[in-house]
């Protein structure tokens, strides 16, 4: 058990107590640029995650989904609430009033979940009261032009990001990317996710795959030309099958790809100047198209309220939770129209070139990159 820090360049400092092992090992290969030695007691800090041995909830819990609950005192994460006993994190209510987070997190909590269920959402939480968002979106140097490609999840993003980093551009994000109400990008660089699908796009990173993630990767080809070739037909409970497989297909070909690996990311911040939206539609190769500002700060926010986690989602839909507790901030539990504020703020403040929809075949193979990067310049 260890102690530690993450600190979110000025915007949010995050101090940990009694971590174990596999949540720091799991931290220092997804965040590797923000993880730090304990902070000093006087420090004061955004959020508090203390490990525990044990949580016990009262009885008297109301649950907004699987994986959330809360009673009068605390709000209830699960990370497999699938499992007869599953291990919990609590939020302590009474302290979000300041906008600063409090957690016991049990010892067996899984690391990734706990890191995409409690830790991410509760910074980006803090983000926003500080005037910076989260942007779901990936984001490069190329060229010496900052991009930034806000999408919806399995839109192209990852396979984009990977293309131009094997050209030379620089990292600036892969699955979220910070901006700032000033207009500035600045680094974010997890470990990135490649999957079945990004792998199909690039041939060069699949060739170097080992033997049981290539047999893995040849039936998850079988499932997705099964499913372009059926997709659209009336055979709906085929096509439900066919989904179910792929998500499977999808998971076991998953692999992380650690931001060590690329010699050059960029280790602070850029300015934002070209904007593209990236979408999937009915077109022989990519095609860019006129869109205005305003219906890109929609886009995105919609994107991310989706993207934030399922966790969070449940918690804002909750007529029971905002009953049960009106005193709690509005901008922390239902922060849709002060993240559409911000964002707008930061993308009026940028010194933006160009901005634009890239629509995206379905498709998504060299060449239709290859093109991507002609329309960029």
């Amino acid at each position: 058990m260890v102690d530690a820090s993450l600190q979110y360049y000025d915007f949010c400092k995050v101090r940990m107590r009694g971590i174990t092992p596999s949540m720091h090992r799991y931290l220092s290969e997804e965040l590797p640029q923000f993880l730090s030695e304990p902070l000093a007691s006087c420090v004061q800090t955004d959020l508090e995650i203390e490990i525990v041995d044990k949580i016990t909830p009262s009885r008297c819990l109301s649950f907004v989904g699987p994986t959330a609950a809360f009673d009068t005192e605390h709000f209830y994460v699960f990370d497999w609430p699938e499992h007869a006993f599953p291990y919990k994190a609590a939020i302590r209510l009474r302290d979000i009033q300041d906008s600063r987070f409090y957690v016991s997190c049990e010892k067996g909590f899984d690391p990734a979940r706990f890191f995409e269920y409690l830790l991410e959402p509760l910074v980006r939480c803090v983000a926003l009261t500080k005037g910076v968002v989260f942007v779901h979106a990936s984001s490069v140097i190329y060229e010496e032009r900052t991009y930034l490609f806000p999408a919806w999840g399995h839109t192209g993003k990852t396979s984009l990001v990977l293309f131009l980093l094997d050209r030379g551009a620089m990292l600036l994000s892969d699955e979220w990317s910070i901006l700032s109400s000033s207009g500035r990008l600045l680094s974010y660089p997890k470990a990135i996710r490649a999957d079945g699908y990004t792998l199909r796009t690039l041939p060069a990173l699949r060739r170097a795959q080992d033997p049981w993630r290539a047999v893995a990767l040849s039936f998850f080809d079988f499932l997705h030309t099964l499913d372009q070739k059926w997709g659209d037909s009336r055979r709906r409970s085929v096509h439900k099958f066919l989904v179910f497989l792929l998500r499977i297909a999808t998971s076991v070909t998953q692999f992380k790809i650690p931001t060590y690996h690329f010699q050059e990311y960029v280790p602070d911040a850029a300015p934002l100047e070209n904007l593209f939206f990236l979408v999937r539609g009915n077109v022989a190769k990519p095609l860019l198209k006129e869109i205005s500002l305003a219906a890109v700060v929609r886009k995105v926010a919609a994107s991310y309220h989706y993207e934030d986690s399922y966790l969070w989602n449940s918690a804002r839909s909750s007529d029971m939770y905002r009953y049960a507790f009106p005193e709690v901030p509005g901008e922390l539990w239902e922060s849709d129209l002060r993240y559409e504020e911000v964002l707008s703020q930061g993308f009026q403040a940028s010194p933006l070139r160009r901005l634009g929809s890239l629509v995206l075949p379905k498709r998504l193979t060299t060449s239709a990159l290859e093109e991507v990067l002609r329309l960029l310049r």
